[in-house]
């Protein structure tokens, strides 16, 4: 009698349990709950496919980042060496409108003073450590936001002699 020769290759039993015992279109499968809404706007209505929904989450996602980039935050950054004393700089309106910190319209209302939300950083550089250090109103730093130009004026005292710069910086 003739025996067979073995296998060539050897064969590989699948893999227990199996990973993905049926796969479904994602176009045949309805989205059954209530509608998905984002801001009071519907962005996935019931039975909607799932394949439209994951189309239509994405849109959605596209189209607020282009709104968020539109409206986000704008940098104003300066440095200024330091006084051996004291240093007190202005940054006036015209700079951050440059900047569009100010030129907006929420910003430009008279009627509460500086209407525009926004935040100073301070931060100092020492020579000799090679680090910059950001300081606060606990290290003597004052900063007037005039309402009427909306300029700022900043004053810091000197607390090292081995500070060399000032930066501020402004995000609104």
């Amino acid at each position: 009698m003739l025996t067979s020769p073995p296998a060539y290759p050897t064969p590989i039993g699948c893999p227990t349990p199996e990973t993905c015992s049926e796969v479904i279109d994602a176009q045949c499968v309805i989205y059954t709950n209530p509608s998905l809404l984002c801001n009071q706007e519907v962005v996935v209505e019931t039975s909607t496919s799932v394949a439209d929904a994951i189309n239509n989450i994405v849109n959605y996602i596209c189209t607020q980042i282009g709104v968020f980039n539109e409206l986000s935050l704008k940098k104003f950054a300066v440095t200024t060496a330091v006084d051996p004393v004291s240093t007190t700089y202005t940054i006036s309106r015209s700079k951050l409108n440059d900047c569009q910190i100010f030129d907006k319209t929420a910003c430009n209302e008279q009627t509460s003073g500086l209407s525009c939300d926004f935040i100073i950083n301070i931060y100092v550089y020492n020579s000799v450590s090679g680090l910059w250090k950001k300081l606060d109103n606990s290290d003597g730093v004052v900063i007037n936001a005039d309402s009427g130009p909306g300029n700022i004026v900043i004053t810091i005292p000197t607390l090292d002699p081995d500070d060399t710069q000032y930066r501020t910086i402004i995000i609104g």
